[in-house]
């Protein structure tokens, strides 16, 4: 008998471990593509929610530039949990999620404040014009740029309304009002 080269034995039906991983290669790679479509489609609304916050933030920059850093920062990271937990809705805007990183950076005190007792920010807010002075028993102790503050309260943006979600980051389609 001829020794047995090798080159006429028959084939196997049964593929290798990598002829499998090959076969199923394109369900993962459909899989992993429309993971990464929703990633950069989530980054995309992300950076045009940073955009929009950015703009409460720009009147009220600190003197230095690592505080001006920290607070250019703040609005990435709350609108990134904002847009992963749904918030952004009718009633929390970007502009909400800049002004409390305003609040949050520039007077923590009173963000503190804010926090554990929420409407200190619509009693603070309804505070007419320049006179902050009716408020010394519910705010601590208000900050020498007072004018600042001031001029915060009285923007367009509200956090009144939408402190609450702001606080506990809470859903727009879990509404509590």
């Amino acid at each position: 008998a001829a020794p047995h080269t090798g080159q006429n034995r028959p084939r196997t039906l049964t593929p290798t471990p990598g002829q499998a991983a090959l076969r199923r290669a394109p369900a993962r790679k459909t899989k992993a593509s429309s993971k990464l479509v929703e990633q950069v489609a989530r980054k995309i609304v992300i950076e045009e929610r940073v955009a929009d916050a950015t703009k409460e933030l720009i009147p009220f920059l600190p003197r230095l530039p690592r505080s001006v850093k920290r607070l250019v920062n703040q609005p990435r990271l709350l609108i990134s949990v904002a847009v992963c937990r749904d918030m952004i809705g009718p009633e929390v805007t970007a502009r909400h999620v800049g002004k409390w990183a305003v609040l949050l950076e520039r007077w923590p005190d009173l963000a503190d404040a804010v926090i554990a007792q929420p409407k200190i920010m619509k009693i603070a807010e309804s505070a007419t014009g320049n006179n902050l002075d009716g408020l010394a028993a519910p705010l601590p102790a208000l900050p020498a740029a007072k004018q600042e503050l001031i001029a915060f309260l009285d923007g367009e943006t509200k956090l009144g309304p939408v402190i609450e979600r702001l606080i506990s980051a809470l859903p727009a389609t879990s509404a509590t009002d």
